[in-house]
């Protein structure tokens, strides 16, 4: 996974952390939300007696896919603050 480097031709730091930490907030509202959602399996029987078991299995990986991302959104995070924290640290005096 590529994490942005922060430079002078860039954006800064501090605004690609809030992005991204902001995108990252907005992917676990959304886990949240989809958690939320009653799965019924009666939602579903009138279309065919397998097709409950295949909803809730597509409900379940919407839920992973979401998660996944918010995992490499907390990757890019962590990458950002490492560079920012190690600027910080080589301008501090001696």
């Amino acid at each position: 996974m590529l994490i942005p480097t922060i430079h002078l031709n860039g954006s800064s730091g501090e605004r690609l952390l809030e992005q991204y930490t902001a995108a990252s907030d907005a992917v676990r509202k959304a886990i949240d939300a989809l958690c939320d959602v009653d799965f019924n399996a009666r939602d579903y029987y009138v279309q065919g007696s397998d097709v409950p078991q295949a909803a809730q299995r597509e409900h379940l990986a919407r839920i992973e896919a979401l998660k996944k991302v918010r995992l490499e959104l907390a990757a890019i995070v962590e990458g950002i603050q490492d560079q920012i924290d190690l600027r910080d640290a080589t301008r501090r005096p001696r």
